[in-house]
């Protein structure tokens, strides 16, 4: 049995004028898996049992930050608040997704774009298989 290699590339980050990019890869399954289970949502539904009035609701889910964490192999061109480089670090790596206007949105746009080149490379390795 062969495991399957990584699929990745490299985006820039759509209109920024320091050319930010970014090397994603797409999650395998055993990722997936663990995205999916942070991404159960926990629901505490606050609820007045006598008066049968509801106090509040509130939800947590990590999804989308574990996703985006196991995906995200590193950064050029990323900057602070002050203008200084930000190190691509276990520490800084979720800044850009929960700092970032509409990040979350470029990041699943890269992903379905990591789909296509994998479909691609599938579709390339099995013609080039029946052409041997």
């Amino acid at each position: 049995m062969r495991l399957k290699k990584d699929v990745s590339a490299w985006f820039p980050f759509p209109d920024d004028p320091d050319k930010a990019e970014f090397h994603f890869k797409l999650l395998n399954p055993g990722e997936i898996a663990q995205v999916q289970d942070a991404s159960l949502e926990i629901t505490f539904d606050f609820t007045d049992a006598e008066l049968g009035k509801r106090l509040g609701k509130t939800s947590i889910t990590k999804g989308r930050e574990k996703e985006f964490s196991f995906s995200c192999l590193g950064w050029k061109n990323v900057f602070d608040q002050l203008g200084a480089e930000l190190e691509f670090s276990e520490a800084n790596k979720l800044r850009p997704l929960r700092e970032c206007p509409n990040f979350y949105e470029f990041f699943q746009d890269c992903q379905k774009k990591l789909v296509e080149i994998k479909k691609a490379q599938e579709k390339n390795s099995s013609s080039t298989s029946k052409g041997s």
